[in-house]
C-alpha cells in the first residue's frame, strides 16, 4: 500500500482516493481564503491608520493618537474572530463538529494554538485541525507586525515609523558616533 508522506497509515490523504483530493482542496482554498482576508484587512487597517495618523486632531500626545493603537487592535481581532469563523462553518459542513458554537470554540482554540484538547477531530480533521494552528502562527506573527509598525507610528514620528530595515529611531548621538 503506497503512503504520501506518511499519512495514509493514519487513514488520511490515501492515494487514489477521492476524499484526499477534496481535502488537499478545501484546505488550500481555506488557507487561501483566510490569508486573502488578513491581507486585505491588514492592508486596509495600516492605510486607515496612516491617512488618520497625520490628520490634525491625532496630534502627537493627543488623547485620540493614544487611542488609534487600541483600535487597530480590536479591529485586528474582529478579522481573527471571522478568520475563525471561516474555518468553523467548514469544520460544520464537513460534519467534523456538530454545532457552529462548538466548532467556533474549537476553532479560536486551534488557532491560537492553545489546543486544549476537550474536542478532537479523528480522520481527516486531524490533519486539517493541525494546519490550521500551523496558519495560526503565521497569521498572529502577521498580527504582531502590523501592531509593532502602529506603535512605532503613532510613538514616533511619521518621518521615522514604518520605514522596515531602514528604520531610523531617534537616539542621542554618542562619542563613537562622532569618530571617524
Amino acid at each position: 500500500m503506497g503512503t504520501i508522506l506518511g499519512f495514509s497509515t493514519l487513514g488520511i490523504l490515501t492515494p487514489g482516493d477521492p476524499s484526499s483530493a477534496a481535502l488537499l482542496l478545501h484546505t488550500t482554498v481555506l488557507i487561501l481564503t483566510t490569508c486573502t482576508l488578513h491581507g486585505v484587512a491588514t492592508s486596509a487597517l495600516i492605510s486607515l491608520t496612516t491617512r488618520y495618523e497625520s490628520h490634525h486632531i491625532f496630534r502627537p500626545g493627543s488623547f485620540l493618537r493614544n487611542l488609534l493603537v487600541p483600535a487597530l487592535v480590536l479591529a485586528l481581532l474582529g478579522i481573527a474572530l471571522l478568520e475563525a469563523l471561516i474555518w468553523a462553518t467548514y469544520y460544520v459542513h464537513a460534519e467534523l463538529i456538530d454545532g457552529l458554537k462548538n466548532a467556533l470554540y474549537f476553532s479560536l482554540v486551534t488557532l491560537t494554538t492553545l489546543g486544549y484538547g476537550d474536542i478532537t477531530l479523528s480522520g481527516e480533521g486531524r490533519l486539517l485541525s493541525g494546519i490550521q494552528a500551523a496558519l495560526g502562527i503565521v497569521l498572529f506573527g502577521w498580527t504582531t507586525a502590523i501592531i509593532i509598525a502602529a506603535v512605532q507610528l503613532v510613538s514616533f514620528s511619521k518621518k521615522t515609523a514604518l520605514k522596515g530595515p531602514n528604520l531610523q529611531l531617534p537616539v542621542e548621538r554618542t562619542k563613537l558616533q562622532e569618530l571617524p
